[in-house]
């Protein structure tokens, strides 16, 4: 049985350390959408998630070079990896590494604010099922955590929305239903993240007794690792068929496509750096502390992601009403949700 002493041992990491990392990660992550905006037209959906996916791939392996090389240099890791992707855990763990894709795509039928908005609901779907994977871990969440989560992604949506001047339904309406199904199979496939956490926990127990022997200590910086091993070794099927899709379809890789002064694929690359390195932060976040609501940040990643988009494509608030009402309800939400995991020090 998992042991998650290391938890209790120095309390202050589970409030302020996680926040801290959490809010690394959203200032990271939330750069993604823009990776999307400015390729969508000059890059495959596909080739994207090559070229986003490979960068990323590459900052966990750097990140397991640095904290836990043991797990580069035994196979007794890699094999176990490998052994659970035909289990349901690890094929929903292999889908994860395909919600780019299905990002990138929907973004091709729907504008790039509301796409994010349509995927930002797999952050609910994320906490409910690693509660559920991990009781023992995480303490329950409260009702009035639950509501703040909800409310946090209503200002989310809000915020996200403000950008929009009429809405979704202004598409041709069968561009629009295959573009919301694709958003929303980027939130399914980025909230069953959660399997990834699950196999990776699990490989990070088997590593003092069983695989791996001996192979990696307790600090919550081998379990990040070791999670992560399970992300970079679980994302090669994905970009593997994607590449050989893209190349069968002949879509555009972006080579020579530039955006500004560089080929579109750069943004591309940099937008998986750039997001391995903000993964590897919730990562961190998730697995120091006790308590699921330090997620509730993430809700400030549409809101920054609407940022950046504003500064380099040139997007207009429509819906100022919108905005100021969302970004309250992201704001609230948050700073209360902040207050009670310092309360849980």
């Amino acid at each position: 049985m998992a042991d998650y002493r290391h938890l209790t041992e120095d309390r202050p990491a589970a409030g302020g350390e996680a926040m801290r990392w959490m809010a690394a990660a959203v200032f990271l992550q939330s750069w993604g959408p823009v990776a999307v905006a400015v390729t969508v037209a000059d890059v495959d959906p596909l080739a994207f998630q090559v070229w986003y996916m490979t960068a990323l791939t590459l900052v966990y392996v750097g990140y397991i070079g640095a904290t836990a090389p043991a797990l580069l240099q035994q196979l007794s890791p890699l094999r176990w990896i490998v052994t659970r992707i035909p289990t349901a855990a690890g094929l929903r763990a292999t889908v994860n590494g395909t919600g780019w894709a299905m990002f990138a795509a929907a973004a091709r039928y729907l504008d790039t604010a509301v796409v994010t908005v349509l995927a930002g609901g797999w952050l609910v779907l994320f906490v409910v099922t690693r509660r559920r994977q991990a009781r023992r871990r995480y303490r329950p969440l409260t009702g009035g955590e639950w509501v703040l989560l909800l409310a946090a992604l209503a200002g989310g949506g809000l915020v996200t929305l403000s950008q929009t001047e009429a809405g979704i339904l202004t598409e041709a309406a069968a561009e629009v239903l295959w573009g919301v199904a694709l958003a929303g199979g980027a939130a399914l496939a980025w909230a069953w993240l959660a399997y990834r956490f699950q196999l990776g926990t699990e490989l990070h127990g088997l590593t003092a007794g069983g695989v791996g022997r001996g192979t990696l200590s307790r600090p919550v910086s081998s379990e990040v690792a070791c999670v992560l091993a399970v992300s970079a070794v679980l994302n090669l099927p994905g970009v593997a068929l994607a590449a050989a899709a893209a190349a069968v379809g002949g879509g555009s890789w972006g080579v020579s496509a530039p955006v500004g002064v560089v080929p579109a694929a750069v943004w591309a690359v940099a937008g998986g750096v750039v997001g391995g390195l903000g993964s590897v932060a919730f990562r961190h976040a998730n697995l120091s502390t006790r308590t699921l609501t330090v997620n509730a940040l993430q809700y400030l990643r549409p809101p920054l992601s609407l940022l950046w988009l504003a500064v380099l494509v040139g997007l207009t608030v429509a819906r100022p009403t919108f905005l100021w009402v969302g970004a309250a309800a992201v704001v609230v939400s948050n700073a209360l949700l902040h207050a009670a995991a310092f309360r849980d020090r």
